[in-house]
């Protein structure tokens, strides 16, 4: 932390460089090198100095290259940036503690054109999230999608970092240069190759409207061994539909429900739910509303999400990774789309009222699926 007396010379001598820049002033090579030597006795206090100075650096190497040490300069107005970014953590003045950090929990990040993704390790808690990237964000290089990646997450994850109360992580991430001062919680980064960074990577170029179907023989395994056999595919194409009886995500005139599968009605239906990640929440209030019975085909993911929104479970299957259930489509191939990661879920679920159409046998079974997956 700097003295009083300090920060208030620093304040005027980058005041001056200031003035000497908007009056096209011609400055001496050897005075800029001077402030650049003085702003680096500050590294250790403010982090990222060196990238903060990069046009006041380049600057300097030109001049010399250009002309020697014993010459005058004309600085541009870039500098006026990392002049300004200097004045601003000069008066902030942030201490920098010491002591070790205390890691709380794990994120990895990744970040790609399509989208982001993220997972958080709390203890023996691993949740993943991911998103899609707005148009309106303006994000122009990878460096800046890589950092909206982890500025995301906090809030993404709000719920879980509040109940544990942490207030450090160990963050994974392929890219070097993530700035991170937005956020009230202390980072300690570490770089890790892209190829080990498989699952934010698969969730940051994440098919969210997805062109993939359960395999059918897994599909009718799973129905054979439910003694359920459903009689809707309400989120489907003419390519992938699971019956003969189906609603389309596209246009499509052999399909039913000519605008969609939330336009017809559920009610005293056996469907089959296999929605596209986004619309997951529209299902679960559209179940509630549509008293029905239906096997939800969730990734695990979606699961730890969404399980609090989710009508009661009858049964409950777990088919393992998502690689080996799941079957992708043709266009993943030319935009190099991935699969979700984690497990594949397969869930009876129904909202009709339990008591009315079901035994007492397979209430306790509903209970005793509610304590193993902690529901």
């Amino acid at each position: 932390m700097m003295t009083p007396q300090r920060r208030r010379l620093m304040k005027m001598k980058i005041q001056r460089w200031i003035i000497a820049v908007n009056n096209r002033e011609m400055v001496k090579v050897r005075d800029l090198a001077k402030l650049l030597g003085q702003l680096n006795f500050l590294r250790f206090q403010i982090q990222y100095a060196s990238l903060i100075s990069n046009s006041l650096n380049h600057l300097r190497t030109q001049a010399v290259k250009n002309s020697g040490w014993i010459c005058s300069v004309l600085p541009n107005r870039r500098v006026l940036g990392n002049l300004y970014l200097w004045m601003n953590k000069i008066k902030q003045n942030k201490p920098l503690q010491l002591e070790d950090l205390k890691i709380q929990a794990l994120l990895t990040t990744d970040a790609a054109l399509e989208g982001w993704g993220s997972t958080l390790q709390v203890q023996q808690t691993e949740m993943m999230e991911a998103g899609k990237q707005q148009k309106n964000w303006h994000l122009r290089n990878s460096n800046q999608r890589e950092t909206q990646a982890v500025l995301m997450t906090p809030s993404m994850h709000n719920q879980l970092i509040e109940q544990n109360q942490i207030h450090s992580l160990t963050l994974y991430s392929d890219n070097q240069i993530v700035l991170l001062e937005e956020i009230n919680i202390r980072l300690a980064p570490i770089h890790i190759p892209g190829f080990q960074n498989n699952k934010a990577d698969a969730l940051s170029r994440l098919m969210w409207r997805g062109d993939y179907m359960i395999k059918p023989e897994i599909l009718q395994q799973t129905m054979e061994q439910l003694q359920f056999f459903h009689q809707l595919d309400t989120f489907a194409t003419r390519a992938i539909r699971q019956c003969n009886r189906y609603c389309s995500i596209q246009k499509d005139r052999r399909a039913e429900g000519k605008r969609g599968a939330f336009n017809m009605n559920w009610t005293n239906e056996a469907l089959l739910l296999h929605p596209p990640i986004e619309l997951i929440p529209r299902v679960l209030q559209k179940m509630k509303l549509d008293l029905s019975v239906a096997l939800f085909l969730l990734q695990s993911r979606c699961f730890e999400k969404y399980k609090q929104l989710l009508s009661p479970i009858l049964q409950i299957i777990n088919f393992g990774p998502t690689g080996l259930v799941l079957k992708k489509g043709n266009p993943w191939e030319c935009h190099q789309l991935k699969l979700p990661p984690g497990d594949q879920l397969d869930e009876l679920t129904t909202s009709i009222p339990l008591l009315n159409n079901y035994s007492e046998t397979q209430l306790q079974k509903q209970d005793q699926y509610q304590q193993q997956f902690n529901i």
